[in-house]
């Protein structure tokens, strides 16, 4: 579906996105050296972890003659953390702290969770819903939809080729129908959006 998982993937998604790129099997292909460049460097990063690792070893391991009370300290502050890092708000934070006070197992923080997550859902349901029928305004990428573009690169679904300049920008584009070959040059109508390829049809134009 392309939805991401966390907010690494979607912050990666985005960057890929915005560079023109779309995430995705076809990377291999239509951008094979930038993908051989992201895996060179995270082999690269893990040989540098490894050395990173082995040269502090024994410094790491003094970490274990650390005192209880520091070490506790250290877990609050990460749990807390890690808790407002989930969705980037503080209802979480009081989520873990009021299961850490009932001295919950994890069953008894997940009903917690449930039950507040689903009374938190009904409270604010209507006023979500109030902001969301303002109306959809549409977004830039919207807006090229039915508009006239010129072809840069001859447009081969089959050939998996072809770009189209519009607003002074360079759009990946392939046609509705697999069978149409639109040659450079040509003047073509944006249909859809699909990620970040435009789907035209060929503008015929009147002799």
């Amino acid at each position: 579906l392309g939805i991401p998982g966390d907010a690494v993937t979607a912050i990666l998604i985005g960057s890929l996105t915005m560079y023109g790129m779309q995430p995705g099997i076809k990377m291999f292909t239509e951008n094979a050296s930038f993908t051989a460049q992201i895996m060179l460097l995270m082999l690269l990063a893990n040989v540098v972890f490894l050395i990173f690792g082995l040269a502090t070893a024994k410094i790491s391991a003094k970490v274990l003659n650390v005192s209880q009370p520091t070490v506790w300290t250290a877990v609050c502050i990460l749990c807390v953390v890690g808790s407002f890092a989930l969705n980037n708000t503080f209802f979480d934070v009081a989520i873990m702290f009021a299961a850490a006070v009932l001295g919950a197992d994890t069953t008894v923080q997940w009903a917690v969770f449930l039950i507040l997550s689903f009374a938190l859902l009904v409270l604010t349901r209507p006023a979500a819903m109030k902001y969301m029928s303002k109306g959809h305004v549409r977004t830039n990428a919207d807006s090229l939809i039915g508009k006239t573009a010129v072809v840069s690169k001859e447009i081969n679904n089959l050939a998996q080729t072809g770009e189209v300049m519009i607003a002074d920008v360079s759009w990946t584009a392939r046609t509705k129908e697999d069978g149409c070959v639109v040659p450079e040059g040509g003047k073509v109508k944006i249909c859809a959006i699909e990620g970040v390829k435009l789907i035209v049809e060929e503008v015929k134009e009147e002799k």
